[in-house]
């Protein structure tokens, strides 16, 4: 599991096949990556990460039994091939080892949204991350999404954010990935609000991090001011339709 510290075991025999019972034998092993899935996307801090877990050789531990556990932590879900040398004469046989992703944790999930035009149909996006920042994999999680009118246009627009809200629709990908599809009457500016219903026991709170689209000074504003405990917001600039 990614962020997990993980075991594989080597074998020493002899020449006959026969396993050894005794230890003294020098292997070195290294992991190389092989292929990472669709599902395994990461942010910058999570590539970061990887370039950071590729400096760390597996470290092999020899049990005086003729055993050799290879230990190593990785963060990027994927598959990652296992070779290893014994007396610096490489191993015939490679091992390809599996990186899932681990359990949900909601301060790394995230929320993008394109801007719409009113009167148009817009999409948001939901990706479900645990705490190394890969995509989880799996659907199933469920959340709370309200669209908002922004506090200074809420007299104009707080009845088109409310209709909003009662008429979207989120649609599970079942690839950790949620696709929130809304209508929009009226121009102005809202924001995006995703909780996960689910909020005991979660690890990283229950609230969605924040993307801001239109002020890059809203946005820093947002993500300062983001409740620890809740998903992010997400800022929606909403602008006329054209003329017809």
């Amino acid at each position: 599991i990614a962020g997990m510290p993980c075991e594989v075991w080597l074998y020493a025999v002899d020449r006959f096949g026969n396993l050894r019972s005794e230890g003294g034998d020098f292997f070195a092993a290294r992991l190389s990556k092989r292929l990472f899935a669709r599902t395994s996307t990461v942010d910058a801090k999570s590539a970061a990460q990887l370039a950071e877990d590729y400096e760390k050789e597996p470290t092999v531990v020899d049990r005086g039994d003729g055993t050799y556990p290879v230990q190593f932590v990785r963060h990027v879900a994927g598959t990652y091939e296992l070779r290893a040398w014994l007396h610096g004469e490489a191993v015939p046989s490679t091992l390809l080892c599996r990186v899932a992703p681990g359990p949900l944790h909601v301060d790394r999930c995230t929320a993008q949204v394109d801007i719409a035009a009113a009167g148009t149909g817009g999409e948001a996006w939901i990706e479900a991350r645990d705490a190394c920042g890969n995509l989880v994999g799996v659907g199933g999680e469920r959340w709370d999404v309200r669209i908002e009118a922004d506090e200074a246009e809420a007299a104009s627009t707080g009845a088109s954010a409310s209709a909003a809200t009662a008429g979207l629709h989120v649609r599970d990908c079942g690839d950790g990935r949620y696709c929130v599809s809304y209508f929009v009457a009226r121009a102005g500016r809202y924001a995006l609000h995703v909780s996960h219903v689910d909020a005991a026991g979660l690890m990283g709170g229950s609230l969605v991090g924040s993307v801001g689209l239109q002020s890059a000074d809203l946005r820093d504003a947002l993500r300062l001011g983001l409740d620890k405990c809740h998903v992010p917001l997400v800022d929606i600039g909403i602008f006329p339709s054209m003329l017809e």
